[in-house]
């Protein structure tokens, strides 16, 4: 008795977890289909189109998401975790030059990375307004601003108006300032991370 019970213990567990990982894969072809979406210019994506696209029923959309915020929370928690090794921190006793270089090179990997949903959710209203968004930005910010603090920490010491050129760096290192030269000037990524480099470089020279 006691081992027909293990049994069907065991086929209970199964199935149990069989429909967690059908409900994860749900969620994320829902999420990646609202990518998609955004990245191709869709204004106003539609749980219909969301739906059609993630080759799911409408009602499926709303059963794993209450509204549009909800799923935009869960594409920016997504977002999250592939950009989280670009912010690591920076070790503050390596070399000036190797921290602005590597400092750089991440930004500008996490930018190529982000891109897409960036430019898609700034050119919907309801995604640009959504206070999930906002929300996400503002940390972003904060750990962006905090990674240059503490790596440049010696630096920014060093100078005589740290409080000026701290603000100066992160918008040299901003998405804004990647995607100026990416989208409006047209520079290969390369020559980005040069011209972000020599103007942080110039920053960073000790004025005390």
């Amino acid at each position: 008795m006691s081992e027909e019970m293990t049994v069907s213990e065991q086929s209970l567990e199964t199935q149990v977890d069989g429909r967690v990982a059908r409900s994860e894969r749900t969620r994320e072809a829902i999420a990646e289909a609202l990518l998609k979406l955004l990245d191709e210019g869709v204004l106003r994506p539609r749980a219909q189109e969301i739906a059609k696209r993630a080759d799911v029923a409408v009602r499926t959309v709303f059963q794993h998401f209450d509204d549009m915020e909800g799923l935009y929370a869960e594409i920016l928690r997504r977002q999250s975790e592939r950009i989280a090794p670009f912010l690591a921190p920076l070790d503050p006793h390596r070399s000036t030059a190797d921290k602005v270089r590597t400092l750089v090179e991440m930004r500008d990997n996490m930018y190529a990375l982000a891109a897409p949903l960036r430019r898609g959710m700034m050119r919907v209203e309801a995604a640009a307004n959504s206070k999930t968004f906002e929300s996400a930005l503002e940390e972003l910010r904060r750990v962006m601003t905090q990674q240059i603090q503490q790596g440049f920490v010696k630096e920014l010491h060093l100078n005589t108006d740290p409080y000026d050129v701290l603000p100066r760096i992160e918008a040299i290192t901003s998405f804004e300032m990647w995607d100026h030269f990416i989208q409006v000037q047209g520079a290969s990524r390369t020559a980005v991370r040069l011209h972000m480099t020599v103007m942080v470089m110039r920053e960073l020279q000790p004025t005390g």
